[in-house]
């Protein structure tokens, strides 16, 4: 038999699968048929409300920027310097590194996974660390982690950086970039 599905952007498709003989619901006013899945090539989430079969695909669900990111001996994402603002000495510098933290749910062991980087300065253009050693992805577990080494920052205001898996809704990160002035210290007779 096949069974119709519609995901998360609304396409819709058809999935060959086995089941068993229709059986009543447990709710019989309602009058409906429900059939038990034997075997699905696809990992399912079944909304029996509003009669949809979604197939289920790796996302991201959160995102964390910082200067050091790893997996301890216990498989703990640990984060180290999370980066919520950038104070400067002069312009333009290079930021010699900054990493991605980002949990993705749902992934199947042989589901490949189209991850998109970008970074946006204020003035609006994009720019990326230098290759090749510029941008690294290791993917553990849950989590995949992205250093990028020299970050070029050539302007103060707000950089955004932004992360995406797939087809689903990019994740944003704004950080302001804050020149900050030397202190000046008076000399004591």
């Amino acid at each position: 038999m096949r069974c119709g599905f519609t995901d998360s952007k609304g396409n819709s498709g058809q999935i060959d699968q086995r089941i068993t003989e229709p059986r009543e619901r447990a709710s019989p006013s309602r009058g409906r048929l429900w059939y038990r899945i034997k075997a699905c090539l696809f990992d399912l989430h079944i909304d029996i409300e509003s009669h949809t079969i979604t197939i289920r695909m790796a996302r991201i669900v959160g995102v964390h920027l910082c200067e050091l990111a790893f997996l301890d001996n216990c498989d703990r994402l640990c984060l180290i310097g999370v980066t919520t603002r950038l104070p400067v000495p002069t312009l333009p510098v290079a930021v010699n590194q900054l990493m991605i933290a980002a949990r993705v749910l749902d992934r199947r062991p042989d589901e490949t996974m189209n991850f998109a980087f970008s970074l946006t300065t204020p003035s609006g253009l994009s720019t990326v660390p230098d290759p090749p050693d510029g941008i690294d992805v290791h993917i553990f577990a849950e989590y995949v982690l992205v250093t990028l080494r020299q970050i070029p920052i050539t302007e103060e205001g707000i950089y955004r950086f932004t992360m995406s898996l797939g087809h689903h809704e990019p994740f944003e990160i704004d950080v302001p970039v804050l020149r900050v002035s030397q202190p000046a210290y008076a000399e004591i007779h």
